[in-house]
């Protein structure tokens, strides 16, 4: 999977990425696709555990299933794009508090099928952003930092917040 890099870039200059942006706060997910990609919709698929799954790979201990979806063009499953797609991957104090136990930060990983990847080693993750986000109140929770990942391969697989 091929993810485009966002290296050193501070959180206090994190430019979002232009396009249709699409929310998901149940899933903890914002996506953004540029308007060069044409009519691309999102679907969301079922995030669940499979075998494996739970295990901390490669030092990667998840916590929670984020979300998991696929990209489609009409009924047509798109899994490589010609220009990035941006993910904004939201975490929780209670996330946090998981991985602060360990003297660990917030981790973002999605599974390979096989075991989880994280996607820090591929891009710039933002980790100081520790203040509450005023984003979906009338949820149970509150997200306190986020993840922006620009990818250009998606074969749909799930997303897991970890440490």
């Amino acid at each position: 999977m091929a993810i485009v890099l966002r290296i050193n870039q501070p959180i206090n200059n994190f430019e979002p990425l232009s396009g249709k942006t699409i929310n998901f706060p149940d899933q903890g997910v914002t996506i953004t696709i540029p308007d060069d990609l044409g009519n691309v919709d999102i679907r969301i698929l079922e995030a669940r555990w499979e075998n494996g799954m739970g295990a901390q790979h490669e030092n990667f201990e998840p916590r929670r299933l984020l979300s998991n979806f696929e990209f489609l063009a009409g009924e047509e499953k798109l899994t490589k794009f010609s220009t990035a797609v941006e993910l904004i991957l939201y975490y929780t104090q209670a996330d946090l508090n998981f991985a602060q136990r360990d003297d660990k930060l917030v981790d973002f990983a999605y599974w390979d099928g096989n075991q989880w990847i994280r996607f820090s080693k591929f891009q710039y993750f933002s980790r100081n952003s520790i203040t509450p986000l005023p984003i979906w109140t009338k949820y149970d929770f509150v997200y306190v930092g986020f993840c922006a990942v620009r990818i250009r391969e998606w074969p749909d697989p799930p997303i897991a917040v970890g440490k």
